[in-house]
């Protein structure tokens, strides 16, 4: 018996994942789980972007601000977004679309796509958050370009002009990977990136048009929502 157990305990010291890596995915890879990951880290996405220090004043300059400086144009993107994170959110909660019922999928992929998929929504929500930061009173949700509202180019905004949107991106992609969802995954792809696309470009056009030659040498040097490789 206490061969036995031994045995056991070498096993276990010098084999670790034998024991460990099963006992984790299989106990902690489950839809709740999913669930309650996803949900924490948009509270936490959220949250943040409302406590950042300086915050209240991206409200003040909102509401000083010239109403012409105001683009409406960007209220119509900006809303579907909304309402595609809440649709596509309840099909993955009610598990439409998974993938984790098909064993041969389930089996061979889901550890790795689960690991994957903590590991984007992480960074997307980390990103995003940094990227928040660096904004400071200039965000808002609506479209506002004005002299006195400068565009950043500093920390992420060196490389990309629209990390935020990146960030929410990542984030939906790593939500999709942790379901194990088809439908959020193709989504990612075919609805939400066209849609923070023709948002960016709204903003794009107003800020060419208030900065001029300044933004242009801008975009230039960066890349829209992805760095730019060349």
């Amino acid at each position: 018996m206490q061969i036995n157990w031994l045995g056991e305990f070498f096993v276990k010291f010098v084999q670790p994942h034998s024991y460990l890596w099963e006992e984790l995915w299989t106990n902690a890879i489950t839809m709740d789980a999913a669930k309650y990951i996803t949900f924490g880290a948009w509270i936490i996405y959220w949250l943040s972007f409302f406590l950042i220090k300086k915050s209240r004043d991206s409200f003040q300059i909102l509401q000083t601000q010239d109403s012409s400086a105001i683009d409406p144009k960007s209220k119509k993107p900006l809303i579907w977004v909304v309402v595609l994170h809440f649709v596509l959110y309840s099909f993955l909660w009610q598990e439409i679309g998974g993938l984790k019922d098909i064993p041969a999928l389930s089996n061979s992929f889901y550890p790795a796509a689960f690991a994957i998929g903590i590991i984007l929504l992480a960074g997307g929500v980390i990103f995003s958050i940094i990227s928040r930061y660096y904004l400071g009173p200039s965000w808002s949700f609506l479209t506002i370009t004005s002299v006195n509202r400068p565009f950043i180019k500093e920390g992420p905004y060196k490389f990309i002009r629209h990390p935020i949107y990146l960030g929410l991106f990542v984030i939906w992609l790593g939500v999709s990977l942790v379901f194990f969802n088809w439908i959020g995954l193709v989504s990612a792809f075919t609805v939400l990136l066209p849609l923070l696309y023709h948002r960016a470009k709204i903003e794009e056009e107003n800020l060419i048009n208030t900065f001029g030659i300044e933004y242009q040498n801008h975009i230039s040097s960066t890349g829209l929502m992805f760095p730019k490789i060349f």
